[in-house]
């Protein structure tokens, strides 16, 4: 959801620009007050909550806004949550000091008109993600399943159905393309697919009056293709194209048949998704073009689904590699403690079986020995230790580290009120005393490093690895390395 943060006194203007969000979305992935809010509840209570829950806080800028104590509550409560702020200036002034504090690492953009807010949408929803081709198929269907449609598997489609809705898609991978490809990706597989997409009276009409052979030429197909389209009155078949290095823009000397072709700049890079049907014979870019609203909703929420798909398609394929990312996530943890000048010792698994097993043995003989068996059966991963130049011991403590994948900061919070998280920060507080978890958390989209002690966690409270005194070049280098593992899956 987008949580939109403006002066009242700027409704008129905002209102416009909102109204333009929304058909890329979907209203209802966007929180625009006073109109989200029934008139019975609290006002304060139901802002809170939307900012919460949202992926970003589009903040208008205007002499109204800046002076607004509402606006700013909410610029600090956003802050605050880790949502993503995007301050759009529609007036030129500059923010006060108040603004100025939680804006000034972040770059406004200007937006005097509406070329200026379609240009900061193309960016907003520009889509960034890489996939492999034995995925693809998988990502197509968990695209559609988030757009609320039942999809089974038919040969080389997808057969999808939603209420009365209901079409084929097929999917169509791409690991490089130049513009040009469009109009062959789209002759290819009309030819190819014909029997399936148009009615064979038509078929038998057109080879009658051209006369193809078994093995027609490209230029051939180009001309069924065209001929054909035109006889189509129903969308039964899509062509969902995904491009893994995207195209980019330069003109052509013939159409090309993208939507919105001429709007297009030199050299500008174009986006990774279409979407092609017989019965709307162009190429719709998926995050530019307006699916949204065409065809009986048929195309509701596409946009904003993309990235909960590939955030799915990620935890899915990460899930399948958990004590890889668990191990990764060790070694990460270990070398940046290293860096910042501790002694790291690791509990190997040979200490963990040597003490388990003399443990069994002592159990055997003594049963009040049953707590202890299972203390070293959860022992944790590093004792972390920092001497001084003269090796007098200044800190040591207990780590144990975490890899965990969630679908939102807001589900990963809830877990640490009474779930996963909070149950192993237990387990560690009984067993161990007040020692401290490392965890990397994969949202998909995001991943972000935490470090906290199990008692603090147990009481609802954890930091990130930045809110910790370490060196800020090591932050930097384990963020990097981070993201670099986890957010290019």
């Amino acid at each position: 959801m987008y949580f939109v943060s403006y002066s009242s006194k700027d409704a008129s203007v905002v209102s416009n620009y909102v109204e333009k969000l929304k058909a890329r979305v979907g209203k209802e992935n966007v929180w625009f007050a006073p109109e989200n809010i029934e008139g019975s509840k609290f006002y304060a209570k139901e802002i809170v909550k939307a900012i919460e829950k949202s992926k970003a806080l589009l903040l208008f800028l205007s002499k109204n806004s800046i002076n607004s104590e509402h606006v700013l509550r909410e610029v600090n409560l956003a802050v605050s949550k880790g949502v993503k702020i995007y301050p759009l200036r529609i007036e030129e002034i500059l923010p006060n000091k108040e603004f100025e504090y939680f804006l000034n690492t972040i770059q406004w953009i200007d937006i005097f008109g509406e070329d200026d807010f379609n240009r900061f949408l193309d960016e907003l929803f520009r889509i960034d993600i890489k996939i492999e081709e034995n995925e693809f198929e998988e990502f197509v269907i968990l695209h559609f399943e988030e757009m609320g449609y039942k999809v089974k598997k038919e040969n080389d489609f997808l057969e999808v159905k939603r209420g009365e809705l209901r079409f084929k898609i097929l999917p169509v991978y791409q690991e490089y393309m130049s513009v040009g490809q469009f109009k062959v990706i789209e002759a290819e597989n009309l030819w190819k697919y014909k029997d399936l997409i148009f009615k064979k009276d038509d078929l038998e009409e057109f080879f009658k009056e051209y006369k193809f052979k078994e093995n027609p030429t490209f230029k051939q197909k180009m001309l069924f293709a065209q001929k054909m389209k035109e006889k189509q009155k129903k969308e039964n078949i899509v062509f969902y194209l995904y491009s893994k290095n995207p195209p980019v823009f330069y003109p052509q000397d013939f159409h090309i048949g993208l939507k919105n072709e001429d709007k297009y700049k030199p050299k500008e890079t174009m986006p990774q998704i279409y979407l092609n049907s017989v019965y709307v014979p162009e190429w719709w870019a998926v995050g530019r073009d307006n699916l949204e609203v065409i065809s009986k909703e048929r195309y509701k929420n596409i946009t904003s689904c993309v990235l909960s798909a590939f955030r799915k398609l990620k935890m899915k394929l990460n899930k399948q590699k958990e004590s890889y990312n668990g191990r990764l996530a060790e070694s990460l943890c270990e070398v940046f403690f290293r860096n910042n000048g501790y002694l790291v010792q690791k509990f190997g698994i040979e200490n963990v079986l040597g003490n388990t097993l003399k443990l069994i043995d002592m159990y055997n003989k003594h049963l009040e020995n049953k707590e202890d068996l299972f203390k070293y059966m959860t022992l944790p991963d590093f004792l972390v230790m920092k001497v001084d130049k003269d090796n007098i011991l200044q800190e040591n403590f207990l780590l144990d580290v975490k890899f965990r994948h969630y679908y939102s900061k807001e589900s990963f919070y809830k877990d640490l009120q009474n779930g996963d998280i909070k149950k192993q920060a237990q387990k560690y507080s009984n067993f161990w005393g007040n020692i401290y978890l490392f965890i990397i958390v994969d949202f998909g989209d995001e991943v972000e490093v935490y470090f906290e002690k199990v008692d603090n966690i147990i009481n609802g409270q954890i930091k990130t690895i930045e809110e910790y005194g370490f060196n800020d070049e090591e932050v930097k280098r384990l963020k990097t390395y981070v993201k670099v593992i986890w957010e290019n899956v």
